[in-house]
């Protein structure tokens, strides 16, 4: 279980990931009964897309961490070999 400071610490993580975090309210939407759904079928077919859609956000949000870093340490290496002429 996740302290109070854990909970915060990945709440401020989420915030910069909307997609995410709208994802999993969508979640606790369907586990808490907001959707009014009733049937355990009915639940598992609104949880599916979600989950799958919640996947496919993280692998988009991870590939544009990925070209972010990428293109830092480009950068990084651009100003080395810049300072090195010099």
């Amino acid at each position: 279980m996740l302290n109070e400071e854990e909970v915060n610490k990945v709440f401020n993580r989420l915030k910069n990931h909307p997609g995410l975090l709208e994802s999993i309210r969508e979640l606790l939407d369907i586990t808490e009964g907001v959707k009014g759904i009733e049937v355990a079928d009915d639940a598992e077919f609104a949880l599916i897309p979600e989950v799958r859609g919640l996947g496919k956000k993280c692998l988009e949000d991870w590939a544009k961490h990925q070209v972010n870093e990428q293109e830092v340490k480009t950068r990084e290496m651009k100003l080395r070999q810049h300072s090195k002429k010099n």
